[in-house]
C-alpha cells in the first residue's frame, strides 16, 4: 500500500540541498544514511511543491513585516504614543 508522507519546507530544503552538495541522489541518501529511495522520493516531492510555489512581488511592508504586538504595529503605520 503506498501512502504518502508529510514533509516540512526545511525537510524539503534540505533534500535539495544535500543532493546540490552531494552531487546526486544516491550520494547525499549516502551521506546521510537513508535508502536511494527514500531519498529520491524526498527530492521529487521537493521538486513537485517547488512548481507549484508562487512568488509574488509586494508594496506594502506590512505584508511580509511580524507585527504580533502594538509595539510592532505602531512602527509600520508611524502612530506614536
Amino acid at each position: 500500500m503506498a501512502y504518502k508522507v508529510a514533509m516540512t519546507e526545511d525537510q524539503m530544503q534540505e533534500a535539495l540541498a544535500l543532493v546540490d552538495l552531494h552531487g546526486g541522489v544516491a550520494q547525499a541518501a549516502r551521506a546521510i544514511g537513508v535508502p536511494r529511495e527514500t531519498m529520491s522520493y524526498r527530492v521529487q516531492r521537493a521538486r513537485a511543491h517547488a512548481a507549484q510555489t508562487e512568488f509574488l512581488d509586494v508594496d506594502d511592508p506590512g505584508i511580509l513585516a511580524d507585527i504580533d504586538d502594538a509595539e510592532a504595529y505602531a512602527r509600520l503605520t508611524g502612530a506614536t504614543r
